[in-house]
């Protein structure tokens, strides 16, 4: 029975990592939409790489 408290607890801290990582997306995303004009090139391709290939 110890085993499976221990995958539980792990399962509950990768589930708070897994929601940080997500807001950090959502807010990374909304700022790339709210300064799409004005960012700066290699800026905005940083954002684009971070948010679509990283996370393969």
């Amino acid at each position: 029975m110890a085993h499976i408290d221990k995958v539980k607890e792990e399962i509950g801290w990768l589930k708070i990592i897994f929601a940080i990582l997500i807001a950090t997306d959502i807010s990374l995303i909304a700022w790339l939409i709210q300064n799409y004009g004005r960012v700066n090139p290699f800026l905005f391709w940083l954002v684009c790489l971070e948010q679509f290939w990283l996370p393969l």
